[in-house]
């Protein structure tokens, strides 16, 4: 789907729910959070170090049905659902928008160009290198 197609769709959402067995960083949960989302997922991969358990979503232990049946239960019913929601924006935002990615390599390239000087590496006293 173009874009602002998929956009559309995830803003006429109120969750998303991601349960997978092994996942590494689910570019679909960056999405859906970049639209006001909040997330329930299992607890795998790199999703624990996106999805922060009662604030952008909750999480589950893969494959474990009736947490996930809660965890359902517990976001449609938390009168906080909308700001969990923005939690997951602000988040998303901050380190996943086009700007965070901008200035992210700017930081990257700047301190790659940064002279530095040859640290030098210490030796303990009394012990012998292979060249001494």
């Amino acid at each position: 789907l173009p874009g602002r197609e998929l956009a559309g769709y995830w803003a006429r959402g109120r969750a998303l729910a991601l349960v997978s067995s092994t996942e590494g960083l689910p570019r679909a949960i960056i999405e859906a959070m970049l639209c006001g989302l909040p997330i329930i997922a299992s607890r795998v991969g790199g999703i624990p170090e996106i999805v922060a358990d009662g604030e952008t979503g909750y999480l589950v232990a893969p494959g474990d049905v009736p947490a996930l049946a809660e965890a359902l239960r517990k976001l449609y019913r938390n009168p906080r659902i909308d700001a969990m929601g923005e939690q997951s924006r602000r988040f998303a935002r901050a380190y996943f928008s086009t700007e965070a990615y901008v200035d992210g390599y700017r930081r990257l390239i700047a301190a790659a160009l940064k002279p530095s000087s040859p640290t030098p590496v210490p030796q303990a006293e009394g012990r012998k290198t292979h060249a001494g």
